[in-house]
C-alpha cells in the first residue's frame, strides 16, 4: 500500500477509500462522492495527484490508482485487458485478435498492443508505451463473445478460440501473419470445437477465412471430417492469398481457391520453430 504519510490528508482518504472499496480505476463522479468535493475541485484534485503520478488518466473522466510496486507509472498499466475494457465502456466491446490468442494462450510472445473489436468506431488511444487498437467490427459479425476471467476479481468480453480463429484468419494483419495463427492453431489442436468452427464459418458470410481455415485443417490433418462442408461454404472462382501481407505469388491451389504464398512446408518449419 503507498504510504500514506506522502499525501494530505483529503488525497490519502480519497486513495484508501477507492483501495477499500476495490476501485483502483475510477471515475471522477467517485472522487466527488468520497471528498464532497464538487467537479471544479474534484478535477484540480485528480490533476495533482496525476502530476504527483499518484494515479494514471485513462481516457475523459476515467482514471486509475498506481500501486507503489508498478515504479515508474510510464512503464506500468494495472491490467491492459482491464484497462481497455474501460476505455471501450459503455459502448459494446469483446477482447480480439493478438489479445485473444493471448488470453486464450495462443502466444508464446508478450503483446505489446491490446486489440478490441467493436460495433461502434472508436478512436486508438495510447496510454504510456501501449496501445489499445479499436477494429470496427461489422455488427452481423458481432458474435461468439463471453465473459472470460482476466484476472482473479475481472472479467472481460474475449471471443471464445473459434471465433478468435475466424477473426484472425479474416485480417490477419491483426495477429501477426497466417503463419502467427497457424501456430495458435495448432496450441489448440485438440480443444477447438468443430462443430461450431464449422457453424461460425457458414455465419460469418465471408470466404476468405474459410479458405484458409480449411486449407490450414487439410494439411494438418484438423477435424477432417469438416473438410466437405468447408470448401462447399468457400467455394467460389476467385483466388485470394493464403497470407495476405506477403506477396500475391505462387502455386494456385483450385481446391480452395488460394494462392499459395505460404508453402506447406514453410508452415510446418515455422510452426516447429
Amino acid at each position: 500500500m503507498r504510504n500514506q504519510k506522502t499525501l494530505g490528508p483529503v488525497s490519502a482518504n480519497l486513495i484508501m477509500t477507492l483501495m477499500d472499496r476495490s476501485k483502483r480505476m475510477f471515475r471522477i463522479n467517485d472522487v466527488m462522492g468520497i471528498t464532497g468535493k464538487n467537479q471544479i475541485q474534484a478535477a484540480d484534485l485528480l490533476y495533482h495527484l496525476i502530476k504527483r503520478k499518484v494515479i494514471l488518466r485513462l481516457t475523459k473522466g476515467k482514471y486509475m490508482i498506481i500501486p507503489t510496486e508498478a515504479g515508474s507509472s510510464s512503464m506500468y498499466i494495472e491490467n491492459y485487458y482491464i484497462v481497455a475494457r474501460e476505455l471501450a465502456e459503455p459502448r459494446k466491446y469483446y477482447l480480439s485478435y493478438y489479445s485473444a490468442m493471448a488470453i486464450h494462450d495462443m502466444l508464446t510472445q508478450p503483446i505489446t498492443k491490446v486489440f478490441i473489436s467493436s460495433p461502434s468506431r472508436i478512436r486508438n488511444v495510447r496510454i504510456n508505451n501501449i496501445e489499445f487498437k479499436f477494429i470496427f467490427c461489422n455488427p452481423k459479425r458481432f458474435w461468439g463473445f463471453k465473459g472470460l476471467w482476466v484476472t482473479k476479481q475481472e472479467k472481460c468480453f474475449v471471443s471464445d478460440v473459434e471465433k478468435t480463429i475466424l477473426d484472425c484468419l479474416f485480417q490477419p494483419r491483426y495477429c501477426g501473419g497466417v503463419s502467427e495463427i497457424v501456430k495458435g492453431i495448432l496450441m489448440k489442436k485438440h480443444e477447438i470445437n468443430y462443430d461450431r468452427i464449422t457453424e461460425y464459418c457458414q455465419k460469418f458470410k465471408r470466404k476468405a477465412p474459410v479458405k484458409r481455415l480449411g486449407y490450414i485443417m487439410e494439411i494438418f490433418k484438423m477435424g477432417e471430417e469438416k473438410l466437405s462442408i468447408l470448401r462447399r461454404i468457400s467455394s467460389s472462382n476467385s483466388y485470394i492469398p493464403l497470407d495476405p501481407l506477403l506477396p500475391k505469388c505462387g502455386k494456385h491451389y483450385s481446391k480452395w481457391g488460394l494462392i499459395l504464398n505460404v508453402k506447406p512446408e514453410e508452415l510446418k518449419r515455422v510452426v516447429e520453430t
